[in-house]
């Protein structure tokens, strides 16, 4: 009908005397908006005959289809925006999309929600960028939900012309017929139904993404289509198989991959160290061979298991890495490890849903730009987030956490077990066991505009210090906590009568000490006077320098240093203005929270002797003897120092070579101490010749030329000095 009408547009258009697109387009929205659609449509196709890009004339098109839409004439509609399909460059997939949108939205509009679903998962295909992504995937879960709801609503044969020109089908080619290829690179996994057996629809899944290779026609990837629905998986599902994969990309909102009873059963292929523990993943990604990075989007898919804690939803390897990762808009619950990444490069987490894990995300070993953004963390068994620990290197660098969520995990929100520049900012942490666990040994973690409230509630004692600290801080240094805002958290203290002494009273563990949905508070013990802290930061180990908190922390009586002066050491040194005197005076954020004794040698090292009995992992147990090893250099005792040192070392294997030369390094300090430059500069040089990394390598190569110059001083002075007769 449309297209019978186009001629007489064209020959009405010159009465209105349009010299532009903007002024068609101008008086046929005056039109529109007064009701008159006629004549609006007459502006609008002149305002399509006008423009001067694809964009004007396409915007022009749909707003003539827009005009039969306002009359509820739905097939006029809809054949007006197909005819936008026939401009020069239409062909542009973000083009194309924008026609998707209006006629989804016909469908929509005449309540045919079931086709209103299937063409707005056709625009997100394509790829529509910025708000109409946004405004895509939202109508796609209201048409979703309004088909479910409307039954008698059945999809009816679509008469428009959009498929013949590109609209994307869902019948793709299965793997026998090897047609020619689509033009919009889709394969849909529901062509390959034949290959599913007892509802396992991991053979078919895999064969939609293997369909993706040269053979195929495919170079650099394709997207892999999920309809909306269940899809039972007993095998692992492998990306990046083919070269051609680079680039692909797993789309499913409303579908759902369910892990079998028989997935949990398979054999791990090849386990690595880390993942013996894990079970069988649902997902695997690989880096295909002989290409860059991956470049992979998985959106939209949801995971869930048969069989509650088992599993892993996806796992990155430690090899064959696929760098250049996006996960965006996944649902995964009910696993054991939601995603478990033993190596990321390049990753980004954007609108994921993590529920009902043991842990949601274990991002483990190594790791370099990672971002985690508007996430949810909810009801994890155990912990959140978990980074760390590393294998044999000397952790992350560049996390970047913000906007998320992390609400009534039982462990931590986020624990922090090896990583190094890490920003968590912009979050909401809301009754966790305890909201951030910071124990890298590396540091340079910033802790900024956070909100934290309240505690999980239920004794669970995930951790050896606090049920009520928000942030917990043990063994590690440079951590700054800014501008955050700790609410509903406190720790109770006790201490005999007439003694300076603090304890920290833990309170009952597990069920038991449920009482109401609230942890039950510990009986008061004659003898003792109690004093409740604000427990917004736990200092569970020692305080290190660099340092900075934005509210007083309380200090666990276990905590390693004990020196009242530790303020100035760790930014939390302030002057406050005295009116009597006229001057400002020093004063310390922590000072009433330290335990009142005085700081010896002797007594850091009977407190860090104690510590390496419990510690459990080689970084740990090294770092613990250094300590010790420091306290005898205190004392000028050098020999006494470097025994401690070579101690330390005795645990480290030598591909950690970072380790191993950073204890070296702190024996060749000892030598300058000493004034045993000579010693020293060897020393050093071992160092060097391990091959420290980062900060380490610079100065270890300038205090080898410093010692080694000193030596030469040294020589030629006891050369020069007469000698007794």
């Amino acid at each position: 009908m449309i297209s019978r009408l186009f001629p007489i547009l064209l020959l009405c258009a010159p009465a209105f005397g349009f010299e532009s697109f903007k002024d068609a387009m101008k008086v046929g929205k005056e039109y529109r908006k007064n009701g008159e659609y006629k004549k609006a449509r007459v502006a609008f196709e002149a305002a399509a005959r006008l423009g001067r890009t694809v964009y004007d004339r396409v915007y022009g098109q749909l707003d003539v289809g827009n005009t039969w839409l306002a009359e509820d004439k739905f097939e006029e509609a809809r054949a007006a925006y197909t005819e936008a399909f026939k401009f020069p460059k239409a062909s542009e997939t973000q083009v194309r999309a924008l026609i998707i949108i209006e006629i989804a939205n016909s469908y929509m509009q005449e309540k045919r929600f079931a086709e209103s679903a299937e063409h707005y998962r056709k625009a997100l295909v394509l790829g529509p960028g910025g708000l109409r992504l946004t405004f895509a995937r939202k109508e796609l879960e209201k048409a979703e939900r309004f088909a479910k709801e409307n039954p008698s609503k059945q999809a009816r044969a679509d008469t428009t012309p959009s498929r013949a020109v590109g609209v994307p089908s869902p019948e793709t080619p299965g793997p026998d017929s090897k047609p020619s290829l689509a033009p919009d690179r889709v394969v849909n996994v529901q062509s390959f139904k034949q290959l599913v057996k007892g509802g396992d629809w991991s053979a078919a899944i895999q064969a939609a993404i293997d369909f993706i290779s040269k053979e195929n026609g495919y170079e650099a990837g394709g997207t892999v289509l999920f309809p909306a629905g269940s899809y039972r998986i007993d095998r692992s599902i492998v990306v990046g198989g083919d070269p051609a994969h680079w680039g692909i990309r797993l789309l499913g909102y409303g579908a759902t991959l369910i892990g079998g009873k028989q997935l949990d059963q398979q054999p791990l292929v090849e386990p690595e160290p880390e993942e013996k523990d894990k079970g069988v993943p649902m997902l695997v990604l690989k880096n295909p061979k002989g290409q860059e990075g991956a470049s992979y989007t998985i959106e939209g898919l949801r995971f869930k298991r048969e069989q509650k804690a088992n599993g892993v939803g996806i796992s990155v390897p430690w090899k064959e890495i696929p760098k250049n990762v996006t996960f965006r808009g996944l649902k995964i619950h009910d696993q054991k490890v939601g995603v478990h990444i033993k190596y990321a490069w390049q990753f980004s987490f954007q609108d994921c849903l993590f529920r009902s894990n043991e842990v949601g995300m274990l991002l483990q070993s190594h790791g370099n730009n990672v971002g985690i953004v508007n996430c949810v963390f909810r009801r994890q068994h155990l912990h959140g987030l978990i980074i760390g620990p590393d294998r044999g290197q000397w952790g992350s660098n560049g996390y970047h956490i913000s906007g998320s969520i992390f609400e009534s995990n039982k462990g931590y929100g986020i624990h922090l077990l090896s990583a190094a520049q890490v920003k968590i900012s912009g979050n909401y942490f809301e009754g966790n066991g305890n909201g951030i666990g910071v124990f890298t040994p590396y540091g340079e973690v910033t802790i900024d505009t956070n909100f934290f409230w309240g505690s999980y509630g239920h004794g669970w004692m995930m951790n050896p210090y606090s049920d009520d600290g928000h942030v917990v801080l043990s063994g590690t240094k440079k951590v700054q906590l800014r501008n955050n805002n700790y609410a509903g958290a406190t720790a109770l203290f006790r201490r005999k009568e007439r003694m300076n002494r603090w304890e920290y009273v833990p309170n009952p563990k597990g069920p038991e000490g449920v009482a109401n949905d609230k942890v039950a508070k510990p009986a008061r013990e004659p003898g003792y006077e109690y004093q409740e802290r604000s427990s917004g930061i736990f200092i569970a180990g020692g305080l290190g320098a660099g340092m900075v908190f934005d509210t007083p922390p309380a200090v666990h009586h276990n905590a390693l240093n004990k020196k009242l002066a530790a303020g100035s050491d760790t930014g939390l040194t302030y002057y406050q203005y005295d009116l009597l005197t006229n001057t400002f005076l020093r004063k310390s954020l922590i000072t009433s929270s330290l335990p009142a004794e005085s700081r010896t040698p002797a007594n850091d090292r009977a407190a860090f002797t104690e510590k390496l009995q419990q510690a459990k992992s080689v970084d740990d147990r090294a770092w613990t003897q250094v300590k010790i090893g420091h306290t005898w250099l205190e004392e000028n005792q050098f020999e006494k120092a470097r025994q401690e040192y070579r101690q330390a070392l005795k645990p480290v294997q030598p591909q950690n070579a970072h380790l191993r030369a950073a204890i070296t390094i702190e024996i060749a300090k000892s030598f300058m101490k000493e004034k045993n430059f000579t010693a020293a500069a060897s020393t050093y040089e071992d160092a060097l010749r391990i091959g420290p990394g980062g900060g380490h390598l610079e100065f270890a190569k300038k205090e080898f030329a410093r010692a080694r110059k000193l030596a030469e001083l040294q020589k030629k002075a006891e050369k020069e000095t007469p000698q007794d007769e």
